[in-house]
Formats: C-alpha cells, structure tokens, sequence
C-alpha cells in the first residue's frame, strides 16, 4: 500500500483505533464473559466470510458474514460483535496476504471494520437503552429505530474508512 504522509497518519490513526477497540473488548470479555454461545456466531462468520452479494447497478457487494456479525453485537454485546469481526477481518486477511503480503494493508482491513463495529454497536445500545439480547430480551418495535441506525452507522462509517485510504492510495479526492 503506497501512500503519502497524510495518507500514513490516516491509515496508522484507524490501525490505532481500531486495535484499541479489540483489546478494549477482549478485556472486557475477559472479565464479564459472556458465555461461548457467542463463538458460535464467530465460526458462522468465518465460514460465511467469502460470501458475498453483489448489489444491483453500483459496484458494491456485501459479505453474508456481516448478518452473524450484527446478531454477535445485538444478543452479546459490542464487545462480542467486535471480536467476531475482527476474526473475520483477520482470516480475509490471511487470505488476501497470499497473493498481496502487505502488513499495513493487512493490519488496515483487520482494524477498520472492527472499529466500524465498535463504535455503532456502541451507539446501537446508548440510543436503545437496552442490554444485549441474550440476557434482557426486547421486542423488535423496541429496538427497530436504534437497529437501522446501527446498520446506517455500521455501513457509512465502514465504507468511509475505506474510501479514504483508496483514495490516498490512488491519490484519488
């Protein structure tokens, strides 16, 4: 991944961040477990990850894997979802590195998702009011408003972390 200066501190500022929320959750993992029910949806990621639908008329797909991704977050919490993607990321990653070894981009595709993750998982259940489902089931009238914002949030903040990092790898705007 050839990128300017700017482009550096952008891609090793998301690194950062994004790192920082999977050790945030592992931690926190670590010490309010949430059962390995969970592992599960992880395993269900991995094997789904290479899956991918194409969406209609723009050139954008999205991963099958993302659907066992949200369920990790909205029945175990932010810290489960987070993890579960980052094992996904990582795995993809694995993958691509075998035709393209590149540790920033590599460490880059880890991070960004699972930072996406984090941070509308977060906001998922400040603006719900509501715990993981898992322990505290809700109805999905409760939940529906908070559960597309997630999705909203989840998605542009994923794409935007991406976008940028193409664009300074091509020198694109």
């Amino acid at each position: 991944m050839a990128l300017s200066r700017p482009g550096q501190v952008y891609a090793a500022s998301v690194i950062l961040l994004g790192f920082a929320a999977i050790v945030q959750c592992l931690w926190q993992l670590l010490q309010v477990p949430v059962g390995s029910q969970w592992l599960v949806l992880a395993v269900l990621t991995l094997i789904s990850g290479s899956a991918s639908i194409k969406l209609p008329g723009v050139h954008v797909s999205i991963s099958i894997s993302e659907a066992f991704v949200f369920t990790a977050v909205l029945l175990y919490g932010p810290e489960a979802g987070t993890l579960t993607v980052a094992l996904d990321a990582l795995v993809i990653s694995f993958w691509i590195a075998r035709r393209r070894p590149e540790t920033v981009r590599a460490l880059f595709n880890i991070s960004a998702p699972a930072l996406s993750v984090w941070l509308s998982a977060n906001l998922f259940f400040r603006t719900s009011g509501i715990a993981p489902l898992v322990a505290h089931p809700a109805s999905l009238n409760e939940i529906l408003p908070s559960l597309i914002l997630f999705a909203l949030t989840y998605f542009g903040i994923n794409s935007w972390l991406i976008a940028f990092v193409v664009a300074f790898e091509q020198r694109q705007k």
